[in-house]
């Protein structure tokens, strides 16, 4: 199998952006951006914001390298394995987008501190499933 590169992607976000947002939205801006699995992650302590900061730019670049368009946040979905590496989870939509694509893997790396939020996201494609879509 051939493999491409569908899309690379870097986001950053500045954590008191997203500190501030939360204060003016309240629990509707967890509902839009998170799912159930993001929200009641345990044991983030002080560094729920970093956290949640780190999974909206993942998200942000998955949805550039989707197109954007009209995929709801909640439809990508950034899991943390067993391992502690983060990874990406697509539903709906965005799944719907993803095959279109030809995307067959990603590759996400988050990294934080309490002021900026970092993410890089690679999407691998099959060449056939790419040239033919």
């Amino acid at each position: 199998m051939n493999q491409v590169i569908v899309g690379h992607k870097l986001e950053i976000l500045s954590v008191n952006s997203l500190t501030e947002n939360i204060e003016k939205m309240g629990e509707n801006f967890a509902m839009k951006y998170f799912t159930n699995r993001e929200r009641n992650t345990p044991n983030l302590g002080s560094t729920r914001n970093e956290y949640f900061a780190g999974r909206l730019v993942a998200k942000q670049a998955v949805l550039k390298i989707l197109g954007g368009g009209n995929i709801p946040w909640i439809d990508i979905e950034v899991q943390r394995l067993l391992t502690g590496e983060p990874a990406i989870f697509l539903y709906r939509k965005a799944k719907v987008t993803e095959r279109k694509l030809g995307i067959i893997q990603w590759f996400v790396s988050i990294t934080h501190t309490s002021s900026y939020a970092a993410a890089t996201v690679l999407a691998i494609g099959d060449f056939q499933l790419t040239v033919n879509s």
